[in-house]
């Protein structure tokens, strides 16, 4: 019988740390160790000697390969260094952001698409407090020297006297920006200032707008006579169905601000019920313009709010998204 060779195999902590002495080959042959110095005995050769078929590129390998969710790990690896080049030791009960306007990351959702993270309620928030603190390091202190010149005291320049001065200007951090725009909303970037609130224009009206599933409406409101037009025809015309016309009028009667504006509203897509959802919003969100101090109970109230639920989609080998064929025996 062959004798058999032991394999040694290279722990995941030091599959990518140049220092490591062990690595099982692509091939899984025991390859001599040339510089060894016992002639015959057999050894594997080191990390660096077969970087070509162990690189992380390559191969496809992360740096949190053996975790769960490479991926994920690989991103939250690179915020926690940065930030402890930074200057955070400590960094996950720390809020120093705390009462400052933070920018708007993307949702769960857009990372799992994006980026293909596995993370929970807990994990996303504990990532998005780490993006936190680093936004507050997007600036970095950079000293500048300025020549200073000495003076008597007629005023004119003593030669022989320039001296250099520090001062410090702050300046943003290509490397922290860089990496925190991956994580802004879509569509965002933190040199882009977030769209200015809506405000009464010349002729006194107000603008906003809403959508509801796949409805989407524009509202302009103006002080008048209370008369309410969708798309050009009235409301009673537009929305025969009793619950539509109170859902569109509903923020002026919970408001008490009903025949004291006029609303003219433009409404596509989607079918009745989801237009009459879209107004409702938009025409909450215009009030708040004419009146501030409704805000507070309208987002309470949940008035001024997108519903972003959508309609299950249809299953194959289904009626419908639930619905179900009665099961026969035979």
């Amino acid at each position: 019988m062959s004798s058999s060779v032991t394999r040694r195999v290279i722990m995941p902590s030091l599959l990518l740390q140049p220092s490591g002495q062990t690595v099982t080959c692509c091939n899984h042959r025991i390859i001599p160790n040339r510089g060894s110095s016992h002639p015959g005995t057999t050894s594997l050769p080191s990390i660096r000697s077969v970087s070509r078929c162990y690189s992380t590129v390559e191969s496809g390998l992360h740096p949190a390969y053996f975790t769960g969710d490479p991926k994920y790990y690989d991103a939250l690896i690179k915020v926690n260094n940065t930030l402890k080049e930074r200057g955070f030791i400590d960094f996950t009960s720390a809020k120093p952001y705390e009462g400052t306007k933070t920018p708007a990351w993307m949702s769960m959702d857009d990372l799992k698409r994006v980026y293909g993270f596995r993370m929970d309620e807990v994990t996303y928030d504990s990532f998005i407090h780490r993006l936190n603190l680093l936004y507050t390091k997007r600036f970095k202190e950079v000293p500048v020297e300025q020549k200073t010149s000495s003076k008597s005291n007629d005023g004119t320049l003593i030669l022989g006297h320039i001296t250099p001065a520090r001062t410090i200007v702050k300046e943003a951090d290509s490397e922290v920006m860089a990496l925190l725009n991956r994580f802004v909303r879509l569509g965002r970037d933190l040199s882009i200032e977030a769209p200015p609130p809506s405000t009464i224009d010349s002729d006194g009206k107000a603008y906003a707008y809403a959508s509801r599933k796949t409805a989407k409406s524009q509202v302009w409101i103006i002080p008048g006579e209370g008369q309410v037009y969708v798309n050009g025809i009235t409301l009673g015309e537009y929305f025969k169905n009793t619950a539509e016309r109170d859902a569109v009028i509903k923020p002026m009667v919970v408001s008490d601000t009903l025949g004291k504006y006029n609303v003219w509203a433009l409404a596509k897509g989607g079918g009745l019920s989801g237009q009459a959802g879209a107004i409702q919003v938009a025409v909450a969100r215009a009030l708040v313009v004419h009146e501030p101090l409704l805000a507070a109970a309208f987002k309470e109230a949940g008035l001024t709010k997108v519903d972003t639920r959508q309609v299950e989609r249809k299953k194959t080998g289904l009626p419908k998204a639930r619905k179900r064929y009665t099961w026969v025996k035979r």
